[in-house]
């Protein structure tokens, strides 16, 4: 069975592949019980992922990549969201009073930020206030 080492480790190969490719692809966030290496034969990986600019393509080739390199491992994907950065200073063009929508709520200081450049990791992070926010299943 995949743990959060080795996922982050295969997630890692799969960014960088696919950004050599596609260089609006940025990387992926993986929360839930992943992140937080309490993987049970049930789990799935739970992610976001992050690109510059709104083409789908992509997402979509990073969604193919992924779900192709843990199909071996009988994981499922479960995406959840594309977080769009914008073009000045790598800031999120959906970030608004400090609070990213939707899925960015279940980021959390566990969450694993797999980007090509460790700077969007770190403004990522501030964003989503992941080291604010407890995993939601140990409330």
């Amino acid at each position: 069975m995949l743990n959060k080492e080795g996922l982050v480790e295969l997630l890692t190969g799969v960014v960088d592949e696919v950004h050599q490719f596609d260089p609006d692809a940025l990387g992926i966030i993986v929360f839930g019980s992943f992140a937080h290496d309490k993987v049970t034969e049930a789990s799935d990986v739970d992610c976001i992922y992050v690109q510059r600019g709104t083409d789908f393509g992509s997402f979509r080739y990073l969604n193919y990549k992924i779900q192709e390199a843990l199909q071996p491992y009988q994981i499922r994907l479960d995406y959840e969201d594309t977080i769009v950065v914008g073009d000045i200073d790598g800031v999120p063009s959906f970030y608004e009073n400090g609070l990213l929508h939707g899925p960015c709520q279940f980021v959390d200081a566990n969450s694993v930020f797999i980007t090509v450049d460790p700077q969007l990791a770190e403004v990522l992070r501030t964003v989503t206030k992941a080291d604010e926010k407890p995993w939601s299943r140990d409330k």
